[in-house]
């Protein structure tokens, strides 16, 4: 089997807020990569990383999720800015990598979501055996984020 190895990175737009102990819960309830290496928050410089800090196999922005002792699936975008979003109180959060497989192909994927319940995702790959691929979706969630938020957080806890 032919393996593809690179790195998921973390980034946030300048403005952005969020509760990083609450935001590294969920982003852990996913598998971003398979060798199922969680997300680590460093509350000092507010900032999300990988534990082995190095590259990892097949990273990627279409996380799985468990839904039995085997069986795992794609989480949705929805789903995810769901989860997401309303542990931002201002800004975005974007998650991305790149991989590639050998001499076979190359990938670029993004994960942008927003606290006001926006996010898209995009995934980019060309290769002698893939040919060149451009995914791109979004959602708007902005209605159905601002009721969720009022519910769960307390703004204080925004780093």
């Amino acid at each position: 089997m032919a393996d593809a190895y690179g790195m998921l990175v973390f980034t946030k737009s300048k403005d952005c807020k969020f509760h990083g102990a609450k935001l590294v819960k969920v982003l852990n309830q996913y598998r971003w990569n398979n060798d199922d290496e969680p997300w680590f928050y460093c509350s000092e410089n507010k900032y999300f990383y990988l534990h082995k800090n190095s590259s990892v196999q097949y990273p990627t922005v279409f996380p799985e999720i468990e839904i039995n002792d085997e069986e795992f699936e794609v989480a949705s975008l929805e789903d995810l800015c769901k989860e997401i979003s309303p542990f931002l109180k201002s800004g975005w959060i974007e998650i991305a990598c790149s991989s590639n497989e050998k001499q076979r192909y190359v990938t670029f994927e993004s994960l942008r979501i927003s606290a006001d319940g926006k996010a898209s995702r995009k995934q980019f790959t060309s290769g002698l055996f893939t040919g060149s691929e451009d995914r791109r979706e979004d959602v708007d969630l902005s209605i159905y984020n601002s009721s969720l938020k009022r519910k769960q957080i307390k703004y204080q806890d925004y780093a």
